[in-house]
């Protein structure tokens, strides 16, 4: 394998784990209602470990946040844990796109910032 198929196979790869993603964040509205914050935790976990791998630094980054949230307050506020779940669907889509995050989004994620703040 060259170079280039190795980049196209790279490519394919993130592609398919964006997919995935995004499926998979359906179902974290569901943990949320059901108050699910363990469960919440490992997901974030995993996502911020995976998304490094694929070269999606803000959603790994947005990920940690939600993960460092979680672990550091055992009554998270779940309003925030929606939030972020918000700015997470924003990147997803700009990186699925191959876009950068909107003038909307990326205010949307600094509010997300801001409100960690105030809650940690």
């Amino acid at each position: 394998m060259d170079r280039d198929e190795f980049q196209a196979m790279l490519a394919d790869l993130k592609v398919e784990y964006i997919d995935d993603l995004k499926q998979r964040r359906l179902a974290f509205d569901t943990l949320i209602k059901n108050e699910d914050r363990a469960q919440l935790f490992e997901e974030f976990h995993k996502i911020k470990g995976t998304g490094k791998t694929y070269g999606l630094d803000l959603v790994s980054e947005v990920a940690g946040h939600l993960e460092a949230h979680l672990e550091n307050n055992p009554q998270a506020d779940l309003d925030t844990v929606q939030q972020g779940c918000l700015v997470l669907d924003a990147v997803l889509e700009a990186d699925s796109q191959g876009q950068k995050l909107s003038t909307t989004d990326f205010e949307l994620y600094n509010a997300f910032i801001k409100k960690l703040e105030h809650n940690d």
